[in-house]
């Protein structure tokens, strides 16, 4: 890559960065904010399900109402929302009005991610667009690193309002960035709702989204109350389970550069089948792990290699996830980009969801056994989805010939 490309790349990656933050440093307060509220974590957990699903809603509408807009434009507006959002929340006096404005933060991010990745796509001829988009994703990679583990550290020290202050922060510091680097001056081309719906009723394209959400619940389903998991049943004490997400984080850097590379030769496809694979093992092997009929020392220790196994396939997985509902829908590149942020986020809504419910009623033990659940049947939308794709060269060829619609 150019180095001008590079750059941009970088600073696109930073506003997933301040969106990958708004959720992952939630999980790091989770602890701070159950106590400070005197709520379940199951409680605490809807501040992760409100923003996700105000973003997963908001995602595909703000593409139908303002894709006609300047890229550039919406990407600083929406981080701007985010900023000012966030910053309310750190000084709320009630657990209502937090919620309230987690829904307007999921909304200026609904507009940040699809929009940083559409343009991180065009930046790249269609050889490199799988590398391309795994730069761009690196900002939710790296936030995994910095956000979780170091909000969890400022949480105990100064209190859950400095997290909220400091994902502000984030979030003026990307705009600083894009502000100073990124001079994309396209528009896009608005969908109407109609064209909308067409797109989510072609069974190839609709199963293939279907992919996204079920096996972003599977992921959140777990790691959303993974603190109170460690702690609770693997004999891990506060520390401890601040250096499994660091971890994780960490770990989550090398899934990122393995994702570069792999994408060059292998297809999107079987890099989500092995995903899939590897994932459904890994919750299995947790499962079995929660049962205490093992040393906590042995168990700790095999807990913390399935977390390096699962952060590196989950960076895997979703640049490849990406890459290939780009491929299913060429000529719709910024809808289907929108579609898939917005199916990430629904996904981390219903895994947060599913979570705290399977928490409160079942108890912690049994997140991991709902995980692999989500795992299979992820599994069988992209069967699902691979089963109604084109098949035959004349129909793929037709497909990218379609003119692009891309998010703005």
């Amino acid at each position: 890559m150019e180095e001008p490309e590079r750059h941009a790349l970088r600073a696109l990656a930073s506003a997933n960065f301040a969106v990958g933050g708004m959720s992952y440093g939630v999980v790091g307060a989770l602890p701070a904010l159950v106590e400070a509220w005197h709520i379940s974590p199951g409680e605490a957990a809807l501040l992760m399900t409100a923003f996700s699903i105000a973003f997963a809603v908001g995602a595909p509408l703000l593409q139908v109402l303002v894709g006609h807009s300047r890229r550039r434009t919406l990407l600083l507006t929406g981080l701007v929302v985010m900023l000012l959002a966030t910053l309310a929340g750190a000084f709320t006096a009630s657990f209502a009005w937090l919620l309230a404005t987690r829904i307007v933060a999921g909304l200026g991010a609904a507009i940040v991610s699809p929009v940083a990745n559409a343009i991180g796509a065009g930046l790249a001829p269609a050889e490199r667009r799988g590398k391309a988009l795994a730069v761009v994703f690196a900002g939710v990679t790296l936030s995994s690193v910095v956000a979780a583990p170091a909000a969890a550290a400022l949480a105990q020290a100064l209190g859950w309002r400095a997290v909220f202050i400091g994902l502000a922060m984030m979030a003026a510091g990307s705009l600083g960035w894009i502000l100073a680097t990124v001079r994309d001056t396209s528009y896009g081309e608005p969908m109407r709702p109609r064209g909308l719906l067409q797109l989510l009723l072609r069974p190839a394209t609709a199963a293939g989204l279907a992919v996204v959400v079920l096996q972003t619940a599977a992921f959140f389903a777990t790691y959303t109350l993974i603190l109170p998991l460690i702690t609770g049943h693997f004999g891990a004490s506060a520390a401890e389970g601040g250096i499994a997400l660091l971890l994780f984080g960490l770990t989550g850097i090398a899934g990122n550069l393995i994702a570069q590379r792999v994408s060059l030769h292998h297809s999107a496809d079987r890099l989500l089948r092995i995903v899939m694979v590897t994932m459904t093992l890994v919750f299995s092997a947790i499962a079995v792990l929660g049962v205490p009929f093992w040393s906590e020392v042995f168990r700790l220790g095999l807990l913390f290699l399935l977390l390096v196994i699962w952060a590196v396939t989950q960076d895997v997985f979703y640049p490849s996830q990406l890459r290939r509902v780009v491929a299913l829908e060429p000529g719709y590149r910024g809808m289907v980009i929108a579609l898939n942020s917005s199916g990430i986020f629904l996904g981390i809504a219903l895994g947060s969801g599913v979570g705290g419910r399977v928490a409160d009623h079942a108890g912690l033990l049994w997140l991991a056994p709902a995980s692999a659940a989500l795992t299979l049947l992820a599994f069988g939308a992209l069967a699902a989805s691979q089963r109604a794709a084109p098949q035959s060269k004349d129909e793929r060829a037709t497909a990218a010939q379609t003119p692009a619609c891309t998010m703005s």
